[in-house]
């Protein structure tokens, strides 16, 4: 008995073992891909920036200095430092501001987009796989939830919970996202659920949490992750928007879109200070863009 239980579990653990080897040449054959490889190095540039942006010599994202307010490109502080992006109205500098602010973007935009696929993920895995009033349920709550125009979902969200904060975003962004999910997960289960792998996993008499997770999940990972990097150029973009309303991580904390929201009330004056954030998003944004449509490209060629 011992041996045919180990030879079970070789058999079982062989299938997962080459799934992720799939998966991992899939992902390595997007340097076959322009316009993948351009988004990579898009979001490879703001995520090496980010993790080392404390070793930078870069002056203090909150530190004031009032002589320098609104000073043109590449201009020399009191101390002698240098301002290769100028400073804005309260005489921070602009380039660290940037690169700090993308360092904090890219943390809860990422946090923001896991906990809403966690969620979503697993409601459209239960509502896919169970059916019956599993599917009727979560499908009326996703419904009701996609019916309020996501900028009001977002406002109720963070009102309610009582104003701007990372953790409040991170819900906001839950509440507005996971039912789009929810949707495209149970929609992907309701077509392999019938496929002859998962009835011989239900013969075998395994438990249902464990078919979803490891019969089903594994087998729709490619368009999950294709829609993924699109979701989080989405939510950066979201929690840009936040932040120029003034309800999304709250201040001092360097923010692209309270950058541009800073600058916005000097008119032309401010166009320097809001020129540089508003690039940051949208390199960042067209990188995960283009490094999903690389991904979708190389899924169909296979």
């Amino acid at each position: 008995m011992s041996d045919q239980q180990t030879e079970k579990n070789a058999q079982s653990n062989e299938p997962q073992a080459s799934r992720l080897l799939v998966l991992w040449r899939k992902i390595a054959l997007i340097r076959e891909s322009r316009v993948g490889m351009l988004g990579t190095f898009l979001v490879a540039f703001w995520l090496v920036l980010s993790v080392i942006v404390p070793a930078l010599p870069l002056f203090d994202p909150l530190q004031q200095y009032p002589c320098c307010i609104s000073l043109p490109i590449a201009s020399h502080g009191e101390d002698g430092g240098f301002f290769v992006l100028g400073t804005d109205d309260r005489g921070r500098d602009i380039l660290a501001r940037l690169v700090w602010g993308g360092r904090l973007v890219l943390f809860w935009a990422t946090l923001s987009m896991l906990v809403a696929y966690v969620v979503g993920g697993a409601m459209g895995l239960v509502a896919g796989y169970l059916r019956g009033w599993w599917d009727v349920g979560l499908s009326f709550l996703a419904n009701v939830l996609l019916s309020f125009p996501v900028m009001v979902m977002y406002l109720l969200v963070i009102t309610y919970l009582g104003g701007a904060s990372g953790v409040n975003v991170i819900f906001a962004v839950t509440f507005a996202t996971a039912p789009a999910i929810f949707r495209i997960v149970r929609g992907l289960i309701l077509d392999i659920r019938a496929r002859d792998y998962v009835f011989a996993a239900q013969v075998r008499g395994e438990h249902p949490l464990r078919i979803m997770l490891v019969e089903l999940l594994p087998n729709v990972r490619g368009p999950l992750i294709v829609d993924m990097c699109l979701r989080l150029g989405y939510t950066t973009i979201t929690i840009a928007l936040l932040g120029y309303l003034g309800i999304g991580l709250p201040p001092p904390a360097p923010n692209w879109g309270t950058m541009i929201a800073d600058a916005q009330q000097f008119g032309h004056l401010g166009v320097n200070a809001m020129l540089w954030p508003a690039l940051a998003i949208s390199t960042l944004v067209l990188g995960l863009n283009l490094f999903a449509d690389g991904l979708r490209e190389v899924s169909l060629r296979d």
